[in-house]
Order: C-alpha cells, then sequence, then structure tokens
C-alpha cells in the first residue's frame, strides 16, 4: 500500500521517512514547491528543512499546485480540486 503525505516540510519527511524504513510503505512526499520536490528526489535528503537525513528510495518526491480562488468555506467542493505534478523518484 502507497501512503500520501502533504507537506515536505520537517515533520512531513520524517513521517515519509520513519513509514518507508521503519514500516516498510512506499510513500509519496507532496511538496508545494516543485523544485524542492525535484531536490529531495535527486538528492534523497530535505536540505531546507530536515538537512543531514537521508531519504529512503522507497520515498518518491511529487508537487501540488492548489488552484487559487476556492471558497475556503467549503474545501472539499469542487472548486478547489487540486493539479498535481508527477511524482519522482532518485535515478528517474
Amino acid at each position: 500500500m502507497t501512503v500520501a503525505v502533504l507537506g515536505a516540510g520537517a515533520w512531513g519527511t520524517t513521517l515519509a521517512t520513519i513509514l518507508a524504513r521503519d514500516g516498510g510503505r512506499d510513500v509519496v512526499l507532496w511538496a508545494r514547491d516543485p523544485a524542492q520536490a525535484a531536490d529531495m528526489g535527486a538528492r534523497r535528503e530535505n536540505r531546507k528543512y530536515l538537512a543531514g537525513i537521508r531519504i529512503p528510495d522507497q520515498v518518491a518526491t511529487a508537487f501540488v499546485h492548489f488552484v487559487t480562488g476556492c471558497d475556503r468555506s467549503a474545501p472539499n467542493s469542487a472548486c478547489c480540486r487540486r493539479r498535481r505534478g508527477s511524482p519522482t523518484t532518485a535515478g528517474g
């Protein structure tokens, strides 16, 4: 089973790492910055928020872009659907 973690800060990166390393899960770690997602996928490290901790190979990184103009009072409405970037993994 693949697990999605939304948010690639220190907490999200730690959760994704533990789920992959200790839980044996495949994980997609979603970042809001496409450059950060690509850097984490290539370097296998979140240098911005969790430098020095290796991201396991079972963690794919991706970016998510939220559509602007959502009605924040109804976050689950059709107008708030996400456009997603493609997950990337180390080495391609």
